[in-house]
């Protein structure tokens, strides 16, 4: 920059001051002799004056010069803070998802959630054969059939629609869904599952916690409902025919109210982590068993620590069930006389079931995620009361 700066602004300027300088200086010298008089002489010694001013000018050149050459530095050392900069936000990038990685790696760290082989298992695997999420589930026809009875929803690999899914499923292959039968929702906040199993005949209390135990997040979050009106039901029911076959009322799941009997099945999904405590989680699904006939089925989802059999978080607004709390419950269940179905939590065959969503979280695919230091996923129970 600074040669191309000398050849096309300094040196041409210089060149063309000296050759006009001896160009004026043979006129003048020419003149003078030729009429020998004083003006010759006054105008060699305005000249010598000119000449004066070059050697002036020729003096600065050197000071514009170095000038020149501190603003190229100063440009130079610009554009290397600039590209630093850009390096280390490049940088601050891929070190977040490498502690993110890592956060994952040291939440799976002696799990009794093991890896096995990638593609190991059958393309044609049994639908909803596992207490949890697995990425076969979401290819089975009877998925896409029950995505066309959600109003035509978009294919997703999401946990929550996983959860509607099963209890769907569940309750089912039970014989619960015909016109007839009457089911309890806890928690119902605004899902869709009341006005589906409307849709098919049935008859449908739905049941949120009262709003002085709500806070603002779930309203906020469309998780909760005041009323049927807050509730997903246009495009699977007609308006007429819900409001005729599903009722409400509000009902904290820790003091179920003695009223609520005599259903043929029931449902909460994912609610009871929210209810303060493993125990008081365990517990409502104990005593959501009051709640129906002797025969009827109970089909609740919760949140899964794949993490760790021992560490989790036991008391909080959310709650992490290890594998052992839900298999110790199964067997006291099961020890009263009800048919609980075995917890299915084994590793599977693709690497969509090894994919741990990190926040921010992209929920698709979304069956397993980073909450704190665990890996958490859904999990599903049904119990038919058998007493």
């Amino acid at each position: 920059m600074l040669k191309r700066f000398d050849d096309a602004f300094i040196r041409p300027i210089v060149i063309r001051l000296h050759a006009l300088e001896r160009h004026n200086l043979r006129i003048l010298t020419v003149t003078a002799a030729l009429r020998g008089d004083g003006q010759g002489a006054i105008a060699l010694r305005a000249m010598e004056r000119g000449g004066i001013f070059m050697k002036q000018l020729a003096l600065l050149i050197g000071p514009i010069r170095r000038l020149w050459q501190e603003r190229q530095d100063l440009i130079v050392e610009r554009d290397h803070l600039r590209a630093e900069a850009n390096r280390v936000s490049e940088l601050s990038s891929k070190l977040a998802k490498l502690e993110a990685s890592l956060s994952v790696a040291k939440a799976s760290n002696d799990s009794f959630y093991l890896l096995g082989g990638v593609f190991s298992g059958s393309a044609n695997a049994e639908y909803m054969a596992h207490s949890y999420p697995i990425a076969s589930d979401f290819f089975h026809p009877a998925y896409r059939d029950f995505l066309t009875s959600f109003n035509d929803h978009p294919f997703q690999m999401h946990r929550k629609l996983w959860e509607f899914a099963y209890i769907q499923h569940k309750l089912t292959i039970g014989g619960m869904i015909a016109p007839g039968k009457r089911g309890l929702c806890f928690g119902a906040g605004q899902e869709p599952l009341p006005a589906l199993f409307a849709a098919r005949g049935c008859s449908i209390h739905a049941t949120d916690a009262p709003s002085e135990i709500i806070g603002e997040k779930w309203t906020e979050s469309k998780e909760f409902s005041r009323a049927l009106s807050d509730m997903n039901y246009r495009g699977m029911i007609d308006e007429k025919e819900f409001f005729e076959r599903v009722t409400y009322s509000t009902a904290d799941m820790n003091h179920i109210p003695p009223d609520l009997t005599g259903f043929d099945f029931c449902w909460s999904a994912c609610c009871l982590e929210h209810l303060g405590s493993i125990e008081l989680g365990l517990e409502f699904i104990a005593n959501s068993l009051k709640t129906i006939k002797v025969g009827g089925i109970s089909v609740q989802t919760t949140e899964l620590n794949l993490s760790s059999n021992e560490e989790t978080v036991e008391n909080g607004d959310t709650v992490l069930f290890r594998r052992r709390d839900l298999e110790g419950f199964i067997e006291r269940m099961r020890d009263e006389g009800h048919e609980v179905e075995g917890l299915t939590v084994t590793p599977t065959a693709t690497p969509i079931d090894h994919h741990v969503d990190v926040p921010p979280y992209s929920h698709n695919p979304h069956l397993k995620l980073l909450l704190g230091q665990y890996v958490s996923t859904s999990v599903g129970i049904m119990i038919r009361r058998g007493k």
